[in-house]
């Protein structure tokens, strides 16, 4: 079993790019990895959205060992949406630590930014990733000399 690198996943994107990479890049699983139905967005009277529930987890597909936990998205339907920036975050964990290039990927192929800070208290480090533009512009491992101590939030991941 691994350690787990744990944080918040950011998106940023246009709304129909964000609501791709929801409906193609996430597998929702069962508790005991089963595959479950697609995720699709709901369109009501005056907005879009899609929830989670307490007993999925959802795969990022082409990331490896990597989860996202439960969410909420909703995107109110304005005429803006095609040229509105939106951002969502996401619980998230990777197995053993975050691979950027993996991440690289995603952002491309769905045309999305991609932050995450993960933290895993049993390899006592954390994990910076940002990818811009398609471009990772941070892939930081973040040490302390007293991980316990100095580090925020530090019984998080392992």
């Amino acid at each position: 079993m691994p350690n787990w690198c744990e944080g918040e996943l950011k998106i940023r994107g246009k709304k129909n790019d964000i609501i791709r990479f929801m409906e193609e890049g996430i597998q929702p699983m069962t508790p005991l990895a089963e595959s479950l139905e697609k995720i699709k967005f709901t369109q009501g009277e005056s907005s879009t959205y899609v929830m989670s529930t307490c007993k999925r987890k959802y795969l990022i597909i082409e990331a490896g060992r990597a989860f996202i936990d439960n969410f909420m998205i909703e995107f109110e339907n304005l005429e803006s949406d095609e040229t509105d920036i939106h951002v969502e975050a996401f619980p998230a964990r990777f197995a053993w630590k975050i691979n950027a290039e993996k991440l690289q990927d995603i952002a491309k192929k769905y045309n999305i930014d991609i932050k995450i800070l993960g933290f895993e208290c049993g390899g006592q480090f954390n994990q910076l990733v940002e990818i811009v533009n398609k471009k990772i512009i941070k892939n930081e491992i973040i040490t302390y000399k007293d991980y316990q101590w100095e580090c925020p939030f530090s019984k998080m991941g392992g």
